[in-house]
This record gives structure tokens, C-alpha cells and sequence, in this order.
């Protein structure tokens, strides 16, 4: 089985955003951005690196991962009282960080609203996790794991800038601003690279 990230890839991704995607960034938003954001943004893909590859280097904690886990990929039931949630396509499953699926689920997603169902949903995995007989994995761990993981998802940033529907400026400014506080909410707190 794959893994979903090795610190090659980390490091290969780190430095395809160091090189590449943040000048392109810089370039579109930087009349309408502040100085800071780019800042926090080479802060946070520069302590990613080093702090993943710690996480991973003893295979601690690892697990089966999905790995495309969005709405799609979900079979609901009709009654949920007696049926449970389903995923599908398997295509791209892999060997990882246990709430990554959680974390590509919700953390790309810049809306407000993001905070009002994240922590509970990190808690009902974790407690999903201990009434499965999972040992040795504290709930700290299980939130710093999940805070490691929202970096992936920084390709979002620049998305907002290189799509051709985002047009509008005001759409632009507020995905980033929405999703870089994400990104360094109180949830985020015990990693300090992702204060912003």
C-alpha cells in the first residue's frame, strides 16, 4: 500500500510552493493582499516540512486512509437510524495520517460556518477511534495531527486567484482571509507556525 506522504513528498511539494506556486500567487494578489499573508503562508510551508517529516519518521499512529474523502464520495443513508454513511471510490487509498480524510472532508473549506462543525467533528472521529479499540492516541495527538494536515490544503489559497471564476475581488480576498484564519484558529493553537 502507498503512503500518503513521505517526507520526499513533503519536501518535493514544499518546494513546488516555495519556487513556483506562491511567486505566482505574490504576482496576482499582491495589490490586494498584504505583505503579511505572504509572510505567514512561507512560514507555514517552511515549518511544514521539517514538522511532518518528524511526525512520520517512526510510522506511529499511521493508518488506512481514503484519500478523496468529499461529499461525492459519500453514500447516505435513507434512514440514518438504522443505516450508516458509506464511502466509495476507493481508487486512491493509502497508508497515513489517521484524520487526514476528516481534514481534506472540511479543511479546504474556507466558509465561517467551518468552525461551528469542526471540532465536533474531529471529537466524533476521535471517539469513534477509542470506542474501536484504539490505543495510545490521545485526543492532543488526534488535533495536532489534524492542524499538521491543513497545509496540504494551502493549494486552496492560490486557487482563489487562478481560477477564472473568481473574477471578483472581493470573492478573492475574503476565500484567502477566510481560509488562513481557518487555518490559525484557537482549534490550530499548539503548533505555532500557523499563527496568523
Amino acid at each position: 500500500m502507498a503512503d500518503a506522504a513521505t517526507p520526499e513528498i513533503i519536501r518535493t511539494y514544499c518546494q513546488y510552493w516555495r519556487k513556483t506556486l506562491l511567486p505566482q500567487f505574490a504576482d496576482k494578489a499582491q495589490d490586494e493582499l498584504p505583505q503579511e499573508i505572504f509572510d505567514f503562508v512561507l512560514h507555514t510551508i517552511n515549518s511544514w516540512e521539517r514538522l511532518y517529516a518528524e511526525r512520520i519518521k517512526d510510522n506511529k499512529a499511521l493508518t488506512l486512509l481514503h484519500g478523496d474523502l468529499h461529499h461525492w464520495n459519500l453514500f447516505y443513508p435513507k434512514n440514518p437510524e438504522i443505516d450508516g454513511l458509506y464511502f466509495g471510490d476507493w481508487e486512491t487509498y493509502k497508508r497515513g495520517i489517521g484524520p487526514y480524510d476528516l481534514c481534506y472532508l472540511v479543511g479546504g473549506d474556507s466558509s465561517p460556518q467551518r468552525h461551528e462543525i469542526e471540532k465536533d467533528l474531529l471529537r466524533y472521529y476521535y471517539d469513534g477511534l477509542v470506542d474501536g479499540g484504539v490505543l495510545g492516541y490521545s485526543w492532543e495527538d488526534c488535533v495536532y495531527d489534524y492542524r499538521l494536515l491543513l497545509p496540504s490544503f494551502l493549494r486552496l489559497v492560490g486557487k482563489a486567484y487562478t481560477d477564472s471564476s473568481s473574477d471578483n475581488v472581493i470573492f478573492r480576498v475574503g476565500t484567502v482571509r477566510n481560509y488562513l484564519t481557518n487555518l490559525s484558529t484557537p482549534l490550530h493553537s499548539r503548533i505555532g507556525f500557523m499563527r496568523y
